[in-house]
Parts: structure tokens; sequence; C-alpha cells
């Protein structure tokens, strides 16, 4: 519990007991769900605002006291990072959502030949001979190796949701 002693101007003083030394926070929930990376980011946002609500309050006590005026710069210090952290929060969602396409990277090296050993099944299954397979195979290799830097190039205009 927190003591408050204050001084009147005609020379009385009081003593305010019962206040808490610390306020009621979720900063604790907050940094446990922030570590969740399946915890919904409306929902952290959500803890954060109600943080700076409950700042909110305690400043609002505060005001119409000048023996707690002291507090104030730490409140807006607080709210000031409580804002900072929900942006970050609300750029990493964006990112973390972002349609990033590596065509050197393993996972794509790996779909690609999947799609192309899928190719060549049904290229035999269709009852092509071994010369029009290996023709087949040709051509598409030299069609892709000619649509590649054309492929990197429209790929990475492509917005998340479609949009170029």
């Amino acid at each position: 519990m927190e003591q408050i002693i204050s001084f009147k101007d005609d020379g009385s003083v009081t003593q305010d007991r019962g206040r808490m030394l610390r306020r009621s926070t979720n900063l604790p929930e907050l940094k446990e769900k922030m570590n969740d990376a399946s915890y919904p980011v409306h929902e952290l946002s959500r803890l954060i605002s109600l943080e700076i609500v409950s700042i909110a309050q305690e400043m609002s006590e505060c005001e119409n006291d000048p023996s707690l005026q002291f507090k104030m710069k730490g409140y807006n210090d607080q709210i000031k990072g409580l804002r900072e952290l929900a942006k970050s929060i609300s750029e990493t969602d964006i990112l973390s959502k972002r349609d990033i396409l590596n065509f050197d990277g393993e996972k794509f090296k790996f779909v690609f030949t999947e799609i192309v050993n899928a190719f060549k099944k049904a290229v035999k299954e269709a009852g092509a001979g071994d010369s029009l397979q290996n023709n087949i195979m040709k051509h598409f290799a030299d069609i892709m190796r000619m649509k590649e830097t054309d492929l990197r190039r429209d790929t990475a205009k492509i917005e998340l949701g479609g949009n170029k």
C-alpha cells in the first residue's frame, strides 16, 4: 500500500492510505500470449487496448491530485510504449501473411520437380512412345528456360490478394 502525505497551504498535513503502489496490469498475460504464435493478433491488440484503458483510468485519478502528478509522465510513456507494441504486432502480422515465392528455394525446387514428374507420367500414360516422351520433355524444358526471367519478374509484381 502506498501512503501519500499532503501539505496544505494552511499548514495542515493529510495522509492518504489505501492506494495500491502497483496498479493491476495484464502485461504478464500479454507477454505469455505473444509467445504463442497461434494466438490471434486481434486478441493481442485487445489486451494492449485494455492495458491502455487501465493506464488512462489511473491517469484520470491522478489528474486532480497534485501529489500524484509525478506519475503522469510515466503513464504517458507507458501508453506510448504500448502503442508502439501494437504497431509492431500489426506490422509483423502483415509481414507474416506475405506470399513469397522463392524460385531458388528448396521447397519450390521440390514442388516443381514433383510437377515435372507428374507431367512425365501423364505423357507416358497417354501412350506416347519413348522418343515422343523425350521430345516433349525437351520442348517443355526449353519453354521453361525461356520463360524463367518473365516468370520471376511477373511473380515479383503480384501483391497479396492476387493483384498486380
